[in-house]
């Protein structure tokens, strides 16, 4: 999960050094690389930018100005900048990072990369206080053929109370397959040892969760309650690839005893 606070800060800073024309070469040179590969930042000679914004916005100022409006990803535009760097550092003969031409470059490109990350900050969901009930809503239906009623389950509803009480209920499409309206399956109450999951899931959500959706899949719905009665709602695709909400899927699977619980990911453990 990438520190947009951090980044934000970063970007503030460095922009500042740009802008001031006391700045030596050392002062943005100096530990630089170090920096962006403590805040996530690839460097991947600009490919990742070059491929969305074509290669005169990575190597031109005035081209950079032209589409710095569009630019919203903080990631992609924090590895251009440090492969940028890397290449003025290293390959563009008799350059500096402080003449004209660059300096105009980093100038605009910081400026945007604090812009962007504080706004990618401010859109993180983010659990606050101590988590006593989670509820969470997982549902496998993509744009497919709807399945005969019996065939398969399309919605599974999990609910945690932090003390050991656990509720699950499956449902699948109710009569002639129809899509609004659903069919219980099975109702369970489970008693298990929730410490962990309470746990996990509270220090997950209290770092800051990107909201993230994809095409043809499944989703899910969290609804988490804390010890005040603060209620926090986010959602997600049910989708695999983000390894920290797969490694917590696998956990409530292990600890609840049902390996086919779709959870975050819709996958089996």
């Amino acid at each position: 999960m990438p520190d947009y606070l951090a980044i934000h800060d970063f970007a503030k800073r460095y922009r500042d050094i740009y802008k001031n024309h006391n700045t030596t070469e050392s002062d943005v040179s100096d530990n630089f690389s170090e920096q962006c590969f403590e805040l996530g930042f690839e460097m991947d000679c600009g490919k990742s930018f070059i491929d969305l914004f074509q290669s005169a916005p990575f190597y031109n100022p005035d081209a950079l100005e032209e589409v710095i409006d569009d630019i919203v990803d903080t990631m992609l535009l924090g590895c251009a900048i440090f492969s940028r760097w890397r290449y003025v550092t290293h390959w563009e003969v008799f350059s500096s990072l402080l003449d004209e031409r660059n300096r105009k470059w980093f100038l605009t490109a910081f400026d945007r990369l604090a812009v962007i990350a504080l706004k990618s900050y401010k859109k993180q969901f983010r659990f606050r206080g101590e988590l006593r009930k989670l509820q969470l809503i997982s549902n496998n239906i993509g744009f497919g053929p709807i399945p005969l009623p019996s065939d398969i389950e399309v919605e599974q509803r999990l609910t945690i109370i932090s003390g050991g009480r656990v509720w699950l209920s499956r449902y699948r499409y109710g009569a002639m397959g129809d899509r609004d309206k659903y069919e219980l399956m099975d109702k369970l109450h489970l008693k298990i040892d929730t410490i962990s999951i309470i746990q996990e899931v509270e220090q997950f959500f209290r770092k800051g969760y990107d909201i993230y959706s994809a095409t043809d899949v499944g989703a899910w719905e969290l609804r988490l309650t804390n010890t005040d009665g603060d209620i926090f709602k986010t959602h997600g695709a049910l989708t695999s690839g983000h390894h920290a909400l797969d490694a917590l899927s696998d956990h409530i699977r292990k600890e609840s005893g049902y390996r086919d619980l779709f959870v975050f990911n819709g996958g089996i453990s």
